[in-house]
């Protein structure tokens, strides 16, 4: 029997979340990749000694910096929830072979949070994109890269500094939504002429 999560009661939904979320930390699979992303160094005392147990930390996948255990999540680097479906579209078994995956990678918390938001614009713009069942591959492509670059540019621009920087990347994401508006009209079009 396949259950879907639209098919479980709400106050039941956030018990099996934690219970996945709970095993995928007691995995072995979360546990190689904290190995992985491991260092250690040596730790010295208040007095200029050397301490007995190494100063362990982990490597962000993404800024390349070490944290603390306490500073870092272990991030599924395709995500649990593909990016064209929502929770309720998926099967239990379809989630946990998401969640239950090797293709793991160690991020900070602030490069977790920046990559957990950019996943979200584009699950939302995917949503607004399938506004017809009949899109062209090519079309369905075209509009994930679109969504893509306007994401990540919106990301740069955020940390620029520059003027002429900043006014060359709001230029291209003007770019970017005119041309996907285009490809939402044309299959708009398709829709009310039939």
């Amino acid at each position: 029997m396949i259950i879907r999560f639209r098919e479980i009661s709400n106050k039941a939904k956030p018990y099996i979340l934690d219970g996945f979320r709970k095993a995928f930390r007691y995995s072995s699979l979360y546990k190689d990749c904290l190995v992985k992303a491991r260092h250690e160094s040596p730790r010295f005392k208040k007095d200029g000694n050397l301490a007995k147990r190494l100063k362990v930390e982990y490597k962000c996948n993404t800024c390349m910096n070490l944290f603390s255990q306490k500073e870092i999540n272990v991030d599924h680097i395709n995500p649990v929830v593909p990016l064209d479906k929502t929770m309720n579209d998926m099967t239990l078994g379809e989630y946990y072979k998401g969640c239950f995956t090797d293709v793991l990678q160690v991020l900070c918390k602030p490069c977790h949070k920046i990559k957990t938001k950019e996943e979200n614009v584009i699950r939302s713009n995917v949503r607004t994109l399938n506004i017809n069942k009949k899109m062209t591959e090519e079309d369905i492509d075209r509009g994930y890269e679109l969504i893509t670059a306007i994401v990540l540019t919106k990301i740069i621009a955020e940390k620029c500094h520059v003027d002429s920087d900043l006014a060359m990347h709001k230029n291209a994401i003007n770019y970017y939504e005119k041309q996907l508006k285009e490809l939402e009209e044309k299959y708009e079009e398709v829709i009310t002429n039939k």
